[in-house]
């Protein structure tokens, strides 16, 4: 009878043994999912800010060139928007739709091309205050 009450007790020792392995593994693998989990709510959040970049960068694309049906990607995109930052500062929008309302009816393209630069030229983006908000 005592051999077999010592095999009890050595099975219930192993069963203790056993049961608290296991809660160390699954508090690990607890915390590793919501290491996951926060990693991939970091991604989501990121995803979100360039899409929402891509899609307005893309809006002013499609305005300014009239070309509707065209999606650069990320890097003719930038390229693009880059190439018109400089010297924006020097001109007026209004003048640029005086222009436009000047120009005769056979030319209506390439007055609303000049509207739609000057709607871009009353964008205020400074790369200074945009990085300031980043960090």
């Amino acid at each position: 009878m005592s051999h077999l009450i010592e095999g009890l007790e050595q099975e219930i020792s192993n069963l203790r043994l056993a049961n608290s392995a296991h809660r160390k593994v699954r508090r690990s693998h607890l915390e590793t999912i919501r290491k996951l989990r926060d990693e991939l709510e970091e991604w989501d959040e990121s995803f979100e800010l360039y899409d929402g970049a891509m899609r307005r960068g893309t809006k002013i694309y499609q305005e300014a060139t009239g070309r509707t049906r065209i999606w650069p990607d990320g890097a003719q995109l930038i390229a693009w928007l880059m190439e018109r930052l400089e010297g924006w500062e020097t001109i007026d929008p209004t003048a640029l739709r005086m222009a436009a309302d000047e120009l005769p009816d056979t030319a209506e393209p390439r007055a609303a091309h000049l509207r739609r630069i000057a709607k871009l030229v009353e964008v205020k983006w400074s790369p200074d205050d945009e990085l300031s908000q980043i960090s």
